[in-house]
C-alpha cells in the first residue's frame, strides 16, 4: 500500500486539502518519505534530515490555543487515519486517484492501517504541540 501517495494525494492536493481543512500542518516524513532515493540517501544525516533515520511516519503540527489545537490535531489524525483505512478496494482507489490526477497509476495488493501517539507542550497564551505521529506498520523484510 503507497502510504506517501495515498496522504499526499495527486500533486499533493489531498495533504493541501486536510492542511485548510484542519488548520495543521501535515507532513510525510521518514524513510521512504521522499521521492528520489538517492537524495534521500545522500541527505540521511545531515542536519535536518534526522527524519530519514526514522520509520516511515506522519507529522502533525498545530499552534493555537491549548482547547483549540487538541481539536485540531485530533480532526487531523481522525482524517488521516480514514485514508489509511480506504472504504473502497485498492482498484477503485487507484481508478478514483487516475480519475482526479487525469494520470495513469499502479495497482497494490496491501492494505494496512497505522498506529498512532501523541505528545503535548504548552506555553504561555498560545500552545505549541508536539504533533501527532502516525507511523506505517513495520514490514517484514527477509
Amino acid at each position: 500500500f503507497n502510504f506517501v501517495g495515498r496522504i499526499l494525494g495527486p500533486r499533493g492536493m489531498t495533504a493541501k486539502q486536510l492542511e485548510a481543512d484542519t488548520g495543521c500542518k501535515i507532513m510525510v516524513r521518514g524513510r521512504g518519505s521522499m521521492r528520489d532515493k538517492q537524495k534521500e540517501d545522500q541527505n540521511r544525516g545531515k542536519a535536518n534530515w534526522e527524519h530519514l533515520d526514522e520509520e516511515l511516519h506522519v507529522l502533525i503540527q498545530c499552534e493555537d490555543h491549548e482547547n483549540r489545537a487538541l481539536v485540531k490535531l485530533e480532526r487531523a489524525k481522525e482524517e488521516i487515519m480514514k485514508l489509511l483505512k480506504p472504504a473502497c478496494s485498492t482498484s477503485e482507489y487507484n481508478h478514483l486517484t487516475a480519475i482526479t490526477a487525469g494520470v495513469a497509476t499502479r495497482t497494490s495488493n496491501n492494505n494496512a492501517a497505522g498506529n498512532v501517539t501523541q505528545g503535548a507542550a504548552a506555553s504561555s497564551a498560545s500552545a505549541r504541540y508536539q504533533p501527532y505521529t502516525i507511523q506505517s506498520p513495520r514490514l517484514n523484510r527477509t
